[in-house]
């Protein structure tokens, strides 16, 4: 079993993924976290917000080609995939059943931000 990491995120992460979210409304906003590992802490150097193809308020599909673009950016600045976010507009932070049934990389983090609890 995997032990559990911690996600670090400075406030300027934390706030892009906030207007991101808010931007989108109604719909799920979703994005990329990028950047380093250190002995248990994910620490998140680069947010990258992309488009929600699902269009939904429900759920979120990150289109392949934008990660791919934010894997190879981020490589080049010698980062790696630390996470995904996602926004819920209308509900709290916990994950849908959906949520984790495509949780499908048990070695990234995923978080979730609450836009109704603003948290």
């Amino acid at each position: 079993m995997l032990k559990p990491l911690v996600l670090l995120l400075e406030e300027r992460h934390i706030e892009a993924i906030v207007r991101h979210s808010n931007s989108v409304l109604p719909i799920e906003a979703c994005g990329v976290l990028m950047g380093t590992v250190e002995t248990q802490i994910r620490i998140v150097k680069t947010v990258e917000a992309v488009d929600n193809l699902a269009r939904s308020s429900c759920s979120y599909r990150i289109p392949s080609e934008e990660l791919y673009h934010a894997l190879t950016d981020g490589e080049e600045r010698g980062e790696s995939l630390v996470g995904f976010y996602h926004s819920h507009p209308s509900w709290g932070a916990e994950p849908s059943k959906l949520d984790l049934e495509l949780a499908s990389f048990p070695e990234v983090s995923y978080l979730i931000y609450s836009v109704r609890d603003r948290k």
